[in-house]
């Protein structure tokens, strides 16, 4: 039976060896990313994409869904087929023969048109220029400025949504509608917004930023809205 402090002891050398064994595999996996993004990352550059794991906004099913991503661990066909040789390999959606992990979620032709407009509405809300890239959208690699930006974590929610919106539909025929992310894009930064209002009456020091998303909010509520002649 251990004591408190042998116990400690033991659970710091456990805590090491999972580390050990943890960085090995980040390290394979960090090369996959370079490969597929056509860049190195740097230290900075990676620690950074681990870090935002712990860092995207309170939702704990979102950061699950960032860290089935970052580490592939959603099967595609082409995979599925390899462990079972009966199953297609063809993409649900395209028909593409061999979808891959970076097909389903990146270069189906049915995702390409979803990512499109998910990012000029961005663009538009947001009056930044259009964001792209596979670094930006999969690893959540914003341009990021060194102090806090509210806009980014606005961003990091809607993108969040859409790479949900693409899981969900995983191995549907439809591709995600943009007309649907929007819908949910609304309803989680409604409760993100009443989360920072509550925050901010809590603490006077608080950085006051809820006016931020609200102004974020109506912009992507009124956006693709007709304007009718009521005469």
């Amino acid at each position: 039976m251990y004591t408190h402090g042998s116990g400690r002891r033991t659970i710091t050398w456990l805590n090491k060896v999972v580390l050990a064994h943890s960085g090995r595999q980040l390290t394979g996996l960090r090369s996959i990313w370079d490969d597929k993004t056509g860049r190195a990352f740097n230290e900075k550059e990676w620690s950074g994409a681990l870090a935002y794991l712990n860092k995207v906004l309170r939702n704990a099913c979102f950061r699950y869904i960032q860290f089935n991503i970052l580490h592939r661990v959603y099967l595609a066909p082409q995979v599925l087929n390899k462990i079972f040789p009966g199953l297609d390999a063809s993409c649900p959606r395209c028909c593409y023969p061999t979808a891959s992990f970076w097909h389903m979620l990146w270069e189906c032709q049915e995702i390409i048109p979803f990512w499109r407009e998910v990012l000029i509405i961005l663009a538009n809300i947001s009056g930044r220029p259009q964001l792209d890239g596979i670094v930006v959208c999969l690893l959540g690699m914003f341009p990021r400025p060194k102090k806090f930006c509210t806009v980014w974590r606005f961003f990091d929610l809607a993108i969040l949504l859409a790479k949900r919106a693409i899981t969900m539909r995983w191995k549907s025929h439809t591709s995600p509608e943009a007309s649907q992310w929007k819908l949910e894009v609304i309803r989680w930064a409604t409760r993100e917004s009443n989360a920072l209002k509550l925050e901010e009456r809590r603490s006077v020091r608080k950085r006051q930023v809820s006016h931020i998303w609200d102004e974020l909010l109506n912009k992507i509520t009124k956006y693709g809205e007709v304007v009718t002649d009521s005469n």
